[in-house]
């Protein structure tokens, strides 16, 4: 879900001659992304446990 979010980021963000080709580029990534991560999250939930639906918390996020 990090990753998927700074697509989106870079997505808002990108500038410059190539704004458009980095634009379409990485809202592709960030829609890639949200469909691996709802398959994901449905896969879980058919094998009995319960998908989280945030990042915060996770250890992705506890680095220095």
């Amino acid at each position: 879900m990090v990753l998927r979010d700074l697509y989106k980021k870079h997505h808002w963000q990108v500038t410059g001659h190539v704004f458009y080709q980095l634009h379409l580029l990485f809202d592709k990534h960030y829609g890639e992304q949200s469909a691996l991560v709802n398959t994901l999250a449905e896969r879980i939930q058919s094998l009995g446990g319960i998908s989280v639906a945030r990042a915060s918390g996770s250890d992705l996020l506890d680095f220095k």
